[in-house]
């Protein structure tokens, strides 16, 4: 599900927050924010060890700017430094690849977009941003073409340009903190399967964050029904007990709600 997480300007980095965001999006981070009229994207982070010791020399305890952090979790495109958040907006695959670069707009990414090309290099959100998000241009300032986003991509994004920070999507606003989702909380844990990939589930009792490795197979599907997932598409809360797991789609990392993968099993044969 991944999660995009903004510390507003005038508030300093809180690494307990991004702690809980790393253990429960844990393939891979980055962050943006604005200076000398530029976007400034630094990725490719597989601990906050790793990226505070970049951050801190550079912004400090970030007090003085508005920072746009994304940890990932892998459903489409191998785990790798080039393929953490954010993301410049661009028509160029090897510049979409970079670790570190400045643009003019950087794009952050929680959610799934089906149905983007396979590559063996890019996720969803770099095929979208090359293809779809990137020929816009200058629209994107316009906030009719921004809903018409929201509404076929059915994701969160946050697009961070020199003047404006705009959100698609819901966002949760928390102590001068906005957040994609509420994987940052405390109550909040991971199951990672074998593959690598990381499946958030809901908020459990407790106030300590835990992660329970398993091997994840289909066959054991009986042994989460009592968790709630989160749609990979309309990242709604379900229950796993009420999809019909003989129809998923087992070539996929997607975890999907019934009413979703109906649709989507609809689609493919049509």
């Amino acid at each position: 599900m991944c999660i995009i997480a903004i510390k507003s300007a005038g508030v300093p980095i809180d690494w307990d927050i991004l702690d809980n965001c790393e253990l429960s999006n844990p393939d891979g981070a980055g962050y943006a924010y604005v200076r000398d009229g530029e976007v400034v994207i630094s990725k490719g982070y597989f601990t906050n060890e790793e990226m505070r010791a970049v951050i801190e020399p550079e912004l400090g305890n970030g007090t003085g700017v508005e920072i746009m952090f994304h940890f990932r979790i892998a459903t489409h495109g191998k785990v790798a430094p080039s393929t953490c958040h954010p993301f410049p907006l661009t028509h160029d695959r090897e510049e979409i690849l970079k670790l570190q670069t400045t643009t003019p707009v950087a794009v952050a990414h929680n959610g799934v977009i089906p149905f983007m090309p396979k590559d063996k290099m890019l996720s969803d959100t770099m095929q979208y941003i090359l293809l779809y998000l990137a020929p816009l241009g200058d629209r994107l300032h316009d906030e009719s073409v921004r809903n018409l986003i929201e509404h076929s991509a059915d994701s969160k994004l946050a697009i961070m340009t020199a003047d404006e920070l705009y959100l698609i999507g819901q966002f949760i606003e928390d102590a001068g903190w906005t957040f994609s989702n509420n994987s940052y909380a405390d109550d909040y844990f991971t199951v990672t399967k074998r593959s690598g990939f990381s499946q958030p589930l809901g908020p459990v009792t407790g106030t300590s964050t835990t992660r329970i490795d398993d091997e994840w197979s289909y066959d054991n599907w009986d042994s989460y029904k009592d968790y709630l997932e989160f749609c990979d598409s309309c990242q709604m809360q379900y229950d796993p007990a009420t999809v019909d797991t003989s129809a998923i789609l087992k070539d996929t990392d997607w975890f999907l709600c019934q009413e979703c993968l109906e649709q989507t099993n609809k689609q493919e044969v049509s």
